[in-house]
């Protein structure tokens, strides 16, 4: 369920920008942050699988997926990946969303781009070039011992938590 279309519509054009301006460091000067988002090929199962099976610190449900899983996924075009470069780094691909339908059934990022903030403009992005952001799309979050920097992923692109189901936005 999402709060207003408003919040949604913001963080998402800010994600279409694929450029994030943001303070960092005590010198607080300014850093570009690069994203580029893409629904995953074949040729990106490899990276795909070590993200989703690796990733727990920001994995918004924990779910690990079989490589025959991740394969049919990809080719039926339910993953989106997302490569993250600034002006010192190329990170490389960095995260992974699986939306099917109008449910993000996972989003997994590397913990080398946690700080970067770049996990609502992904999702914001996926969900705009899915074709989704405008029909309540849904996700949730399972609480694990070490995937706290998760949990506020949804909260922070204006989804609301559902009333009746724990853990689902």
């Amino acid at each position: 369920v999402v709060q207003g279309e408003l919040s949604l519509a913001q963080a998402t054009q800010q994600a279409a920008q694929t450029t994030l301006t943001q303070s960092q460091g005590a010198s607080q000067a300014a850093q570009t942050i690069r994203m580029a988002v893409h629904r995953s090929t074949a040729e990106e199962i490899e990276r795909v699988t070590e993200l989703l099976q690796r990733t727990n610190q920001f994995n918004t449900t924990l779910e690990r997926f079989s490589s025959t899983e991740i394969h049919d996924l990809v080719l039926a075009g339910s993953v989106w990946t997302l490569t993250v470069t600034d002006k010192f780094v190329n990170y490389g691909m960095v995260g992974v969303a699986v939306v099917e339908d109008t449910t993000i059934r996972i989003v997994a990022l590397s913990c080398r781009v946690i700080g970067l903030r770049v996990g609502g403009p992904f999702v914001a992005t996926v969900l705009r070039r899915a074709g989704v952001a405008g029909k309540q799309p849904r996700g949730s979050i399972v609480i694990g011992p070490r995937n706290e920097p998760a949990r506020t992923l949804y909260a922070e692109i204006g989804f609301v938590q559902h009333v009746s189901r724990e853990g689902w936005y």
